[in-house]
């Protein structure tokens, strides 16, 4: 039913192979593509995207002002996903948008007993990453992760109450930033198995 209302493929119950070389029941491959490690480039980075730009629209949507990442700010090909303009929050933030699921393997145990904890983890990594670089370039550095089974990370939740009282309507802000998210994680989640048993090689483009 929910991959239904998401438009979302439907798999059938039969035996299917991951890219990874695994074999398994339709059922159980929902489960193993949220965590299986060779699955990235395919199904990572199709759901990063799509809440990427959810996330976007919804901010242009009340009124703020959002560009892609800065150019340059790495020597490498690692970038933040894109920048926001608020004087509300001190002037530019540099945000980078992450999913992670709390039942992957470097995450597994921490999540038992600490809720958030593969949030926590994640926006750790993503400071060391980024934090110093946005810094350098005089911007306010965002990780903004999401857990796949809906919950948020520490920083996002508090950056998105200071982004409230700077729209004219904080309500609306709010339950449309929520409602965009979620929509675009379970979407996401639901297209992983397709992806895993490569049924569908759709893709979201870059973030605009």
């Amino acid at each position: 039913a929910a991959q239904i209302r998401l438009h979302a493929d439907i798999l059938s119950m039969k035996t299917l192979k991951c890219r990874c070389g695994r074999q398994m029941p339709a059922m159980e491959l929902a489960d193993h593509a949220m965590v299986c490690n060779k699955l990235a480039c395919y199904t990572g980075i199709h759901r990063h995207d799509t809440v990427v730009n959810a996330i976007m629209a919804c901010l242009r949507r009340h009124g703020f002002t959002v560009a892609n990442a800065i150019t340059g700010m790495h020597a490498g090909s690692d970038k933040a996903d894109f920048t926001v303009y608020s004087l509300g929050m001190g002037g530019a933030l540099c945000v980078d948008v992450s999913v992670t699921h709390p039942c992957a393997e470097h995450t597994v145990l921490a999540s038992a007993t600490t809720p958030g904890a593969a949030a926590g983890k994640r926006e750790q990594l993503k400071e060391r990453h980024h934090g110093d670089a946005a810094r350098r370039h005089n911007y306010v550095f965002c990780p903004w992760v999401f857990e796949t089974l809906g919950r948020w990370g520490d920083r996002v939740t508090s950056d998105m109450k200071l982004l409230e009282h700077t729209v004219p309507d904080p309500l609306w802000f709010r339950k449309d930033m929520a409602q965009s998210i979620a929509l675009a994680i379970q979407q996401g989640n639901a297209d992983m198995p397709a992806h895993a048993a490569g049924a569908t090689d759709r893709a979201v483009g870059p973030a605009v």
